[in-house]
Order: structure tokens, then sequence, then C-alpha cells
């Protein structure tokens, strides 16, 4: 049988491949079916922006002890998304870990491996997001259970924000909560601002499907609404240096940061 005809040393030029406009670095979390979904959605409405996903082991069961171990294996998560490569922003994909943690203490271990790149997480993102249209007093929806709540209220209130109502699945198991079904998470949300006037409304928790939600959410209710990945994803945005203005996605995405 005759050899194949052999081409080597082709010619090729380069561009800036994926991600030219912005390379987005997130670390997700072993049991999150949800937020690569969510992030991917938003991000693909602005061309040249690209994730790149590392995963942080978590077990199913949402504790206070459970997220609080990821600390000590963020670094190494972290190093594993495009080694080498410049990033625009690393993203560490749990809020219930950042309000126990604190945001100071996700950003070391993220710059252990990646020096000087922006950081951010659910909560900074939420607040952010939540500062930007003007919004002080704020309800909230989790999943999550009371130890847990408790570490999440703290955190918001530390960032300036007075809760006017707090409600709760009180689901412990992480796959549980990425089936909660888009239609219940609805109903908690009514629930929750029919409990006390705010002026905005934030379901916290990268697992719970709420991107969809937040639009009609605002619509019918006549608040600002925001998500964890929903939050996430601008300001993912705003620290690459990009205007996120998408349609569809609620009074966050329709106009400039502040």
């Amino acid at each position: 049988m005759a050899e194949p005809l052999r081409l080597d040393h082709l010619d090729f030029d380069t561009d800036a491949g994926l991600g030219a406009r912005a390379r987005i670095g997130l670390v997700a979390l072993a049991t999150d079916y949800t937020i690569e979904h969510e992030l991917n959605r938003v991000f693909a409405h602005v061309p040249g922006v690209a994730l790149y996903v590392s995963r942080i082991g978590m077990d199913n069961e949402v504790t206070r002890e459970t997220l609080a171990a990821m600390e000590g294996r963020l670094a190494a998560s972290s190093d594993l998304i495009l080694p080498g490569a410049d990033l625009d922003a690393v993203l560490f994909g749990c809020s219930s870990a950042t309000a126990i943690l604190g945001a100071d203490r996700v950003a070391v271990q993220v710059h252990k491996v990646k020096p000087g790149v922006a950081v951010s997480q659910p909560i900074s993102a939420a607040s952010a997001a939540l500062r930007s249209i003007g919004a002080r007093q704020i309800s909230v929806l989790t999943p999550y259970t009371e130890a847990v709540n408790a570490e999440v209220a703290a955190s918001l209130t530390g960032e300036g924000f007075e809760i006017a109502a707090f409600g709760s699945f009180d689901e412990p198991d992480d796959p549980t909560v990425a089936s909660i079904s888009p239609e219940a998470i609805a109903v908690a949300a009514r629930q929750v601002v029919a409990a006390a006037p705010c002026e905005a409304l934030f379901i916290s928790c990268t697992s719970l499907r709420a991107l969809d939600l937040v639009a009609p959410l605002e619509e019918e209710l006549g608040i600002v609404v925001t998500a964890s990945n929903h939050a996430l994803a601008w300001h993912a945005l705003c620290l690459a240096g990009l205007t996120p203005e998408i349609a569809g996605l609620g009074r966050l995405y329709a106009s400039a940061p502040a």
C-alpha cells in the first residue's frame, strides 16, 4: 500500500482566538447543574466573550462546614483555568460559600495562582448590581438552611443593604435545589415580596434556575430583580470593561453600570 503524500510545515496565521474581547474564568461547584448554562446564555449575547470553567470539590449537602471546606481547594481549581493565559476575570460560583468565607478570602485564594486578576462571586456581584440601580431595601430568596441563611443575611447587611423580608426553601441538597422548578421559584418570589415593601429582590444561589424569571418578575412585581447567576454575569462583563446592555434580561442589563 502506497504511503500517503505528507505535507508538513504548512503555512498558517493566527488571530485573537475565542474570547477576543474577554476571557472569563469560572470555578463552579462540582455539584452545580445550572451556573455554566446560565452564564453562557448571557455571554452568547456579547460577541467575543468566552467562558472557561473549572470545577471545585463540594459535597451535595450544603452546610456551613461543607461550604467553608472549599477555601483550601479554591486555588488549585483556579489554577486549572487556562494556565499561563491572561484572564479578564475569575468568578467563584458560590453565593453561600462567599458569605461564609468573605469576598476577601476568596480573592486571596484565587490570587495565589492568578495574581492581579479581577475576582468576583455572587455576593459582591449582586451588591454591585443593586447599588448600580440605587436599591437599598431588599428582600432575599434562597434555598438554604437556617445557619447558611444567617451568613448570607449578614453579608448583605454588611454591604449596606436593609433586608425587608427573607424567604427560603430550606433545602440542603444541592442537586435537589437545581431541580426546583422555575414556577416554584416564581411563586416563592411573589410571597417574599408581598411580605414587606422593598425596592429589589435578590434570588441567591447559583443552582437555582432564575435567569428567565428576572424580567417577567420585574414587570409583574414592579421592583428590581436579580439573581446569583444574573448578577455574576453582569459583573463579569463590567470587570472586563464591557457594557452589559442586553435586551430581555431586566433592568440591570438595560443601561450601563453606574
